[in-house]
Protein backbone atom coordinates (compact mmCIF):
# COMPACT_ATOMS: atom_id res chain seq x y z
CA UNK A 1 0.00 0.00 0.00
CA UNK A 2 1.51 3.41 -1.10
CA UNK A 3 2.01 5.57 1.86
CA UNK A 4 -0.50 8.36 0.85
CA UNK A 5 -3.19 5.67 1.11
CA UNK A 6 -2.13 4.55 4.37
CA UNK A 7 -2.27 8.42 5.35
CA UNK A 8 -5.87 8.43 4.47
CA UNK A 9 -6.23 5.44 6.46
CA UNK A 10 -5.12 7.66 9.40
CA UNK A 11 -6.68 11.39 8.86
CA UNK A 12 -9.30 11.12 6.05
CA UNK A 13 -9.10 11.67 2.37
CA UNK A 14 -10.19 15.06 2.97
CA UNK A 15 -7.03 16.16 5.28
CA UNK A 16 -4.49 15.26 2.52
CA UNK A 17 -3.18 17.87 0.16
CA UNK A 18 -1.85 16.55 -3.18
CA UNK A 19 -2.41 18.81 -6.03
CA UNK A 20 0.92 20.32 -7.14
CA UNK A 21 -0.65 24.07 -7.09
CA UNK A 22 -1.34 24.00 -3.19
CA UNK A 23 1.79 21.92 -2.23
CA UNK A 24 3.67 24.67 -3.81
CA UNK A 25 2.62 26.93 -0.74
CA UNK A 26 3.96 24.57 1.60
CA UNK A 27 7.72 24.26 -0.26
CA UNK A 28 8.62 27.84 0.92
CA UNK A 29 8.52 30.57 3.58
CA UNK A 30 10.09 34.11 3.80
CA UNK A 31 13.89 32.37 3.41
CA UNK A 32 15.78 32.60 -0.03
CA UNK A 33 16.59 29.60 -2.19
CA UNK A 34 15.31 26.20 -2.28
CA UNK A 35 12.10 25.13 -3.25
CA UNK A 36 11.27 21.34 -2.65
CA UNK A 37 7.67 20.31 -3.33
CA UNK A 38 6.69 17.83 -0.40
CA UNK A 39 4.93 14.11 -1.64
CA UNK A 40 2.05 15.19 0.55
CA UNK A 41 0.57 17.35 3.08
CA UNK A 42 -1.60 16.39 6.31
CA UNK A 43 -3.45 18.20 8.04
CA UNK A 44 -3.41 16.86 11.50
CA UNK A 45 -6.08 17.23 14.52
CA UNK A 46 -5.15 15.08 16.99
CA UNK A 47 -1.79 13.73 19.00
CA UNK A 48 -2.76 10.20 18.19
CA UNK A 49 -2.95 11.03 14.32
CA UNK A 50 0.76 12.68 14.80
CA UNK A 51 1.76 9.91 16.74
CA UNK A 52 0.38 7.38 14.38
CA UNK A 53 2.04 9.27 11.49
CA UNK A 54 5.26 9.47 12.96
CA UNK A 55 5.42 5.52 13.44
CA UNK A 56 4.59 5.30 9.34
CA UNK A 57 7.06 7.25 8.24
CA UNK A 58 9.70 6.48 10.43
CA UNK A 59 8.81 2.79 9.24
CA UNK A 60 9.00 4.32 5.73
CA UNK A 61 12.04 6.51 5.93
CA UNK A 62 9.87 9.15 4.82
CA UNK A 63 10.68 12.85 5.86
CA UNK A 64 8.39 14.66 8.15
CA UNK A 65 8.15 18.65 8.50
CA UNK A 66 6.31 19.93 11.09
CA UNK A 67 4.57 23.75 9.97
CA UNK A 68 2.57 25.88 11.68
CA UNK A 69 1.85 29.03 10.19
CA UNK A 70 4.66 29.61 7.89
CA UNK A 71 6.00 32.73 9.10
CA UNK A 72 9.23 31.83 9.60
CA UNK A 73 12.51 33.85 7.45
CA UNK A 74 14.87 30.73 7.65
CA UNK A 75 13.56 27.80 5.51
CA UNK A 76 12.72 26.01 8.73
CA UNK A 77 9.53 25.03 8.05
CA UNK A 78 10.14 23.66 4.42
CA UNK A 79 10.89 19.91 3.26
CA UNK A 80 14.36 20.37 1.64
CA UNK A 81 14.83 16.49 1.17
CA UNK A 82 10.70 16.10 -0.31
CA UNK A 83 8.54 14.32 2.20
CA UNK A 84 5.25 14.86 3.67
CA UNK A 85 4.72 18.42 5.87
CA UNK A 86 2.33 18.10 8.46
CA UNK A 87 0.25 21.16 8.83
CA UNK A 88 -1.00 21.91 12.51
CA UNK A 89 -2.83 25.33 12.11
CA UNK A 90 -6.20 22.76 12.58
CA UNK A 91 -4.64 22.23 16.17
CA UNK A 92 -5.92 24.90 17.41
CA UNK A 93 -7.38 24.69 20.95
CA UNK A 94 -7.01 26.53 23.93
CA UNK A 95 -7.70 23.52 26.00
CA UNK A 96 -7.60 25.10 29.90
CA UNK A 97 -6.67 28.33 31.62
CA UNK A 98 -5.57 27.69 35.21
CA UNK A 99 -5.83 31.55 36.26
CA UNK A 100 -4.35 30.92 40.08
CA UNK A 101 -1.51 28.95 38.72
CA UNK A 102 -1.16 31.63 35.74
CA UNK A 103 -0.91 28.85 33.06
CA UNK A 104 -2.68 28.49 29.77
CA UNK A 105 -2.47 25.09 27.89
CA UNK A 106 -2.80 25.10 24.14
CA UNK A 107 -2.67 23.26 20.90
CA UNK A 108 0.57 24.37 18.96
CA UNK A 109 -1.89 25.62 16.60
CA UNK A 110 -3.16 28.40 18.15
CA UNK A 111 -2.21 31.87 16.74
CA UNK A 112 0.12 34.27 19.23
CA UNK A 113 -2.90 37.04 18.61
CA UNK A 114 -5.63 35.07 19.59
CA UNK A 115 -4.02 33.70 22.55
CA UNK A 116 -3.78 36.95 24.12
CA UNK A 117 -6.83 38.52 23.18
CA UNK A 118 -8.42 35.38 24.72
CA UNK A 119 -6.01 36.01 27.84
CA UNK A 120 -6.69 39.62 28.15
CA UNK A 121 -10.20 38.43 29.29
CA UNK A 122 -8.28 37.06 32.87
CA UNK A 123 -5.73 40.15 33.10
CA UNK A 124 -2.97 38.06 31.70
CA UNK A 125 -1.00 37.48 28.84
CA UNK A 126 1.70 35.76 27.55
CA UNK A 127 4.89 38.44 26.71
CA UNK A 128 7.33 37.63 24.03
CA UNK A 129 5.27 40.10 20.92
CA UNK A 130 7.07 38.76 18.20
CA UNK A 131 6.44 40.89 14.74
CA UNK A 132 4.66 38.43 13.32
CA UNK A 133 2.39 38.18 16.38
CA UNK A 134 -1.04 38.42 14.12
CA UNK A 135 -0.52 35.13 12.41
CA UNK A 136 2.42 33.11 13.84
CA UNK A 137 1.51 29.64 16.68
CA UNK A 138 2.23 28.83 19.51
CA UNK A 139 4.28 25.42 18.33
CA UNK A 140 6.12 27.51 15.94
CA UNK A 141 7.50 29.79 18.33
CA UNK A 142 8.32 27.07 20.65
CA UNK A 143 10.19 25.50 18.02
CA UNK A 144 12.08 28.28 17.22
CA UNK A 145 11.85 30.02 20.79
CA UNK A 146 10.64 32.93 18.94
CA UNK A 147 10.86 36.25 20.66
CA UNK A 148 9.93 40.01 19.99
CA UNK A 149 9.92 43.57 21.13
CA UNK A 150 9.28 42.49 24.66
CA UNK A 151 12.15 40.22 25.45
CA UNK A 152 14.18 42.65 26.86
CA UNK A 153 11.85 43.53 30.11
CA UNK A 154 10.00 40.03 29.84
CA UNK A 155 12.02 37.29 28.04
CA UNK A 156 11.89 34.78 25.14
CA UNK A 157 9.32 31.57 24.56
CA UNK A 158 11.64 29.87 26.21
CA UNK A 159 11.11 31.46 29.92
CA UNK A 160 7.53 30.52 29.50
CA UNK A 161 7.43 26.73 28.34
CA UNK A 162 6.51 24.96 31.42
CA UNK A 163 5.10 21.66 29.77
CA UNK A 164 5.90 19.94 26.60
CA UNK A 165 3.92 16.89 25.17
CA UNK A 166 6.15 15.55 21.97
CA UNK A 167 6.10 12.63 19.95
CA UNK A 168 8.77 10.97 18.93
CA UNK A 169 10.02 9.44 16.05
CA UNK A 170 7.98 5.79 15.62
CA UNK A 171 5.43 7.31 17.71
CA UNK A 172 5.79 7.35 21.09
CA UNK A 173 4.41 10.13 23.12
CA UNK A 174 6.12 12.19 26.53
CA UNK A 175 5.32 14.85 28.24
CA UNK A 176 8.05 16.49 30.04
CA UNK A 177 8.06 19.51 32.47
CA UNK A 178 5.94 20.22 35.26
CA UNK A 179 3.61 23.36 35.88
CA UNK A 180 5.97 24.89 38.54
CA UNK A 181 8.51 27.74 38.54
CA UNK A 182 10.82 25.47 38.89
CA UNK A 183 12.65 22.26 39.28
CA UNK A 184 15.72 20.93 39.64
CA UNK A 185 15.32 17.11 38.89
CA UNK A 186 17.91 16.39 36.50
CA UNK A 187 18.07 17.44 32.76
CA UNK A 188 15.78 20.18 31.87
CA UNK A 189 14.45 17.92 29.03
CA UNK A 190 12.23 21.23 27.28
CA UNK A 191 14.59 23.22 26.37
CA UNK A 192 16.02 20.31 24.26
CA UNK A 193 12.84 20.91 22.32
CA UNK A 194 12.42 24.25 22.01
CA UNK A 195 14.21 25.53 19.77
CA UNK A 196 15.10 22.37 17.67
CA UNK A 197 13.04 23.87 14.65
CA UNK A 198 11.11 19.75 14.57
CA UNK A 199 14.08 18.40 14.18
CA UNK A 200 13.64 15.75 17.23
CA UNK A 201 10.25 15.13 17.23
CA UNK A 202 6.70 16.97 17.19
CA UNK A 203 4.83 19.14 19.71
CA UNK A 204 1.23 18.63 20.23
CA UNK A 205 0.54 20.53 23.72
CA UNK A 206 2.22 23.09 25.51
CA UNK A 207 1.64 24.47 28.74
CA UNK A 208 2.98 28.54 29.22
CA UNK A 209 3.32 30.52 32.21
CA UNK A 210 1.83 33.57 31.95
CA UNK A 211 2.22 37.59 33.53
CA UNK A 212 -0.35 40.12 34.63
CA UNK A 213 -1.49 42.66 32.00
CA UNK A 214 -0.01 45.99 33.36
CA UNK A 215 -2.23 48.59 34.49
CA UNK A 216 -0.61 51.80 32.58
CA UNK A 217 2.42 52.45 29.51
CA UNK A 218 4.51 55.56 28.94
CA UNK A 219 5.88 55.26 25.34
CA UNK A 220 7.76 57.39 23.50
CA UNK A 221 10.10 58.31 20.71
CA UNK A 222 13.63 59.34 20.51
CA UNK A 223 14.90 60.76 17.29
CA UNK A 224 18.72 61.05 16.67
CA UNK A 225 21.18 62.71 14.28
CA UNK A 226 23.20 60.42 14.86
CA UNK A 227 22.94 56.50 15.06
CA UNK A 228 26.22 55.82 16.90
CA UNK A 229 24.74 58.46 19.70
CA UNK A 230 21.15 55.93 19.47
CA UNK A 231 22.74 53.26 20.21
CA UNK A 232 25.15 54.38 22.85
CA UNK A 233 21.46 55.50 24.36
CA UNK A 234 20.62 51.85 24.18
CA UNK A 235 23.33 50.35 26.53
CA UNK A 236 23.05 53.85 28.63
CA UNK A 237 19.58 52.97 29.49
CA UNK A 238 19.92 49.21 29.82
CA UNK A 239 22.99 49.64 32.55
CA UNK A 240 21.49 52.38 34.08
CA UNK A 241 19.06 49.53 35.80
CA UNK A 242 15.38 50.74 34.60
CA UNK A 243 14.63 48.25 32.14
CA UNK A 244 12.05 49.04 29.54
CA UNK A 245 9.34 46.83 28.09
CA UNK A 246 10.20 47.44 24.91
CA UNK A 247 13.16 49.17 22.71
CA UNK A 248 13.10 49.48 19.37
CA UNK A 249 16.07 50.66 16.99
CA UNK A 250 14.93 52.36 13.58
CA UNK A 251 17.09 53.43 11.58
CA UNK A 252 16.96 56.35 8.70
CA UNK A 253 16.05 53.51 5.89
CA UNK A 254 12.98 52.53 7.61
CA UNK A 255 12.16 55.61 8.91
CA UNK A 256 12.03 57.16 5.21
CA UNK A 257 10.20 54.06 4.39
CA UNK A 258 7.47 54.33 6.55
CA UNK A 259 7.07 57.97 6.06
CA UNK A 260 6.66 57.71 2.10
CA UNK A 261 3.86 55.07 2.89
CA UNK A 262 1.89 57.74 4.13
CA UNK A 263 2.68 57.14 7.79
CA UNK A 264 3.38 60.66 8.51
CA UNK A 265 3.46 60.32 12.40
CA UNK A 266 7.06 59.64 12.18
CA UNK A 267 9.77 61.72 11.08
CA UNK A 268 13.38 60.76 9.46
CA UNK A 269 16.67 61.30 11.40
CA UNK A 270 19.73 59.15 11.33
CA UNK A 271 17.95 56.65 13.72
CA UNK A 272 15.07 56.14 16.13
CA UNK A 273 14.22 54.75 19.18
CA UNK A 274 10.78 53.61 20.48
CA UNK A 275 10.74 53.06 24.20
CA UNK A 276 7.95 51.73 26.35
CA UNK A 277 7.68 51.69 29.89
CA UNK A 278 4.96 49.66 31.61
CA UNK A 279 3.75 48.73 35.28
CA UNK A 280 1.52 48.63 38.13
CA UNK A 281 2.28 52.01 39.56
CA UNK A 282 1.63 54.91 37.50
CA UNK A 283 4.56 57.09 39.56
CA UNK A 284 6.76 54.33 38.93
CA UNK A 285 5.81 54.02 35.24
CA UNK A 286 6.75 57.43 34.72
CA UNK A 287 9.79 57.87 36.99
CA UNK A 288 11.80 55.07 35.43
CA UNK A 289 10.49 56.50 32.07
CA UNK A 290 11.89 59.84 32.96
CA UNK A 291 15.60 58.50 33.29
CA UNK A 292 15.49 56.62 29.97
CA UNK A 293 14.20 60.29 28.46
CA UNK A 294 17.53 62.27 29.95
CA UNK A 295 19.71 59.35 29.11
CA UNK A 296 18.55 60.16 25.44
CA UNK A 297 18.30 63.79 25.96
CA UNK A 298 21.93 63.72 26.81
CA UNK A 299 22.65 62.09 23.45
CA UNK A 300 21.16 64.63 21.54
CA UNK A 301 17.75 63.15 20.83
CA UNK A 302 14.58 65.00 20.09
CA UNK A 303 11.77 63.27 22.53
CA UNK A 304 8.21 63.01 21.31
CA UNK A 305 5.39 60.94 23.39
CA UNK A 306 2.64 59.38 22.74
CA UNK A 307 -0.61 61.00 24.42
CA UNK A 308 -2.60 58.71 24.57
CA UNK A 309 -3.65 55.24 24.19
CA UNK A 310 -5.02 55.62 20.84
CA UNK A 311 -1.70 56.82 20.05
CA UNK A 312 0.09 53.99 21.53
CA UNK A 313 -1.37 51.73 19.71
CA UNK A 314 -1.13 53.18 16.38
CA UNK A 315 2.42 54.08 17.04
CA UNK A 316 3.09 49.71 17.45
CA UNK A 317 0.87 49.28 14.34
CA UNK A 318 3.26 51.48 12.45
CA UNK A 319 6.16 49.38 14.22
CA UNK A 320 4.42 46.13 13.43
CA UNK A 321 4.30 47.36 9.80
CA UNK A 322 7.84 48.61 9.35
CA UNK A 323 9.32 45.01 8.27
CA UNK A 324 6.39 44.15 5.23
CA UNK A 325 7.01 47.71 4.16
CA UNK A 326 10.89 47.48 4.07
CA UNK A 327 10.68 44.34 1.78
CA UNK A 328 8.71 45.62 -0.62
CA UNK A 329 11.16 47.63 -1.54
CA UNK A 330 13.00 45.03 -3.27
CA UNK A 331 12.53 41.65 -4.95
CA UNK A 332 15.32 39.18 -2.65
CA UNK A 333 15.40 40.18 0.32
CA UNK A 334 17.82 38.75 2.80
CA UNK A 335 16.50 39.40 6.89
CA UNK A 336 19.86 39.18 9.27
CA UNK A 337 19.22 38.23 12.96
CA UNK A 338 21.89 38.46 15.30
CA UNK A 339 22.64 39.29 18.65
CA UNK A 340 25.24 40.83 20.92
CA UNK A 341 26.34 41.46 24.49
CA UNK A 342 24.33 44.90 24.96
CA UNK A 343 27.94 46.51 25.58
CA UNK A 344 29.06 45.78 21.89
CA UNK A 345 25.71 47.26 20.81
CA UNK A 346 26.98 50.54 19.61
CA UNK A 347 30.30 49.17 17.76
CA UNK A 348 28.13 46.28 16.20
CA UNK A 349 25.14 48.54 14.47
CA UNK A 350 27.88 51.28 13.91
CA UNK A 351 30.38 48.64 12.27
CA UNK A 352 27.55 46.90 10.46
CA UNK A 353 26.10 50.51 8.73
CA UNK A 354 29.85 51.24 7.26
CA UNK A 355 30.29 47.61 6.05
CA UNK A 356 27.22 47.94 3.97
CA UNK A 357 27.93 51.65 2.66
CA UNK A 358 31.44 50.22 2.03
CA UNK A 359 30.52 47.39 -0.37
CA UNK A 360 27.27 49.58 -1.81
CA UNK A 361 24.95 46.96 -0.77
CA UNK A 362 21.50 48.77 0.56
CA UNK A 363 20.95 47.69 3.72
CA UNK A 364 18.61 48.75 6.83
CA UNK A 365 18.94 48.03 10.33
CA UNK A 366 16.35 47.45 12.85
CA UNK A 367 16.09 45.36 15.88
CA UNK A 368 14.94 44.70 19.22
CA UNK A 369 17.82 47.32 20.55
CA UNK A 370 17.33 46.47 24.46
CA UNK A 371 18.40 43.18 24.02
CA UNK A 372 21.31 43.64 21.92
CA UNK A 373 18.84 41.97 19.24
CA UNK A 374 19.45 43.59 15.35
CA UNK A 375 17.66 42.86 12.33
CA UNK A 376 19.69 43.46 9.06
CA UNK A 377 17.52 43.49 6.26
CA UNK A 378 19.68 43.46 2.61
CA UNK A 379 17.90 45.26 0.14
CA UNK A 380 19.22 42.45 -2.52
CA UNK A 381 18.22 41.57 -6.07
CA UNK A 382 19.05 37.78 -7.06
CA UNK A 383 18.36 38.52 -10.66
CA UNK A 384 21.80 41.37 -10.37
CA UNK A 385 24.86 39.06 -10.12
CA UNK A 386 26.82 40.87 -8.65
CA UNK A 387 24.70 42.90 -6.36
CA UNK A 388 23.46 39.37 -4.73
CA UNK A 389 27.23 37.95 -4.23
CA UNK A 390 28.27 40.79 -2.57
CA UNK A 391 24.93 40.83 -0.26
CA UNK A 392 25.57 37.49 0.67
CA UNK A 393 29.15 38.46 1.76
CA UNK A 394 27.67 40.99 3.50
CA UNK A 395 25.28 38.82 5.48
CA UNK A 396 28.85 36.75 6.17
CA UNK A 397 30.44 39.29 7.54
CA UNK A 398 27.61 40.52 10.06
CA UNK A 399 27.59 36.88 11.13
CA UNK A 400 31.14 36.52 11.46
CA UNK A 401 31.34 39.95 13.25
CA UNK A 402 28.54 39.57 15.64
CA UNK A 403 30.13 36.25 16.96
CA UNK A 404 33.37 38.11 17.41
CA UNK A 405 31.60 40.66 20.10
CA UNK A 406 30.68 37.50 21.87
CA UNK A 407 27.73 37.39 20.48
CA UNK A 408 25.32 34.85 18.43
CA UNK A 409 24.78 33.93 14.59
CA UNK A 410 20.56 33.91 15.26
CA UNK A 411 18.44 35.59 18.31
CA UNK A 412 15.38 34.52 17.44
CA UNK A 413 14.53 33.78 13.97
CA UNK A 414 16.35 29.96 14.51
CA UNK A 415 18.48 28.54 11.93
CA UNK A 416 16.28 26.41 9.72
CA UNK A 417 18.33 25.82 6.36
CA UNK A 418 19.65 29.71 5.90
CA UNK A 419 22.38 29.35 8.90
CA UNK A 420 23.14 26.05 9.03
CA UNK A 421 26.92 26.39 7.37
CA UNK A 422 27.60 29.19 10.41
CA UNK A 423 26.53 26.57 13.23
CA UNK A 424 30.63 25.54 13.58
CA UNK A 425 31.19 28.77 14.48
CA UNK A 426 28.27 29.12 16.89
CA UNK A 427 28.95 25.67 18.76
CA UNK A 428 32.46 24.76 18.32
CA UNK A 429 33.29 21.45 19.15
CA UNK A 430 29.99 20.90 20.95
CA UNK A 431 28.70 20.51 17.50
CA UNK A 432 29.44 16.57 17.75
CA UNK A 433 27.11 16.71 21.30
CA UNK A 434 24.00 18.09 18.97
CA UNK A 435 24.61 15.57 16.28
CA UNK A 436 24.84 12.44 18.85
CA UNK A 437 21.59 14.03 20.84
CA UNK A 438 19.96 13.91 16.69
CA UNK A 439 21.12 10.28 16.55
CA UNK A 440 19.82 9.04 19.78
CA UNK A 441 15.75 10.55 19.05
CA UNK A 442 15.88 10.31 15.37
CA UNK A 443 18.06 7.44 14.39
CA UNK A 444 16.61 7.41 11.02
CA UNK A 445 16.34 11.45 10.34
CA UNK A 446 13.42 11.31 9.02
CA UNK A 447 12.60 14.90 11.37
CA UNK A 448 13.09 17.97 9.25
CA UNK A 449 16.48 16.45 7.89
CA UNK A 450 18.75 18.49 6.23
CA UNK A 451 17.75 21.23 8.91
CA UNK A 452 20.17 22.15 12.24
CA UNK A 453 22.64 19.07 12.19
CA UNK A 454 22.45 18.94 8.43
Amino acid sequence: MKIIERLEEIVGTGNIISEYEDLFAYSIDAAPGKFVIPQAVVKVHERDEVSEILKLCDETGTPVVCRGAGSSITGAPTPVEGGIVLDFTEMNRIKEVEEKKMCVTVEPGVVYARLNEFLSQSNLFFPPDPGSAEVCTIGGMVSNNASGMRAVKYGTTENYVRVLEVVLPGGKIFRIGKKVVKSSAGYDLRKLFIGSEGTLGAITEITLSLRALPKYRRTFFAYFDDVGRAAKSVTEIILSGVIPAAMEFLDDVILETIVRSGKKELKVTDAALLIEYDGFFEENVVRECNVAVEICRKNGAEIIYAESDEERERIWEIRRMAYPLLVQRCVSPITGDVIVPIENFEEAITSFKKMAEEMGVPTSFLGHSGDGNIHPIILADERDEELWKRALELNERIIKKAVSLGGSITAEHGVGYDKNRFLKLEWGESLEIYRRIKRILDPNNIMNPGKMIA
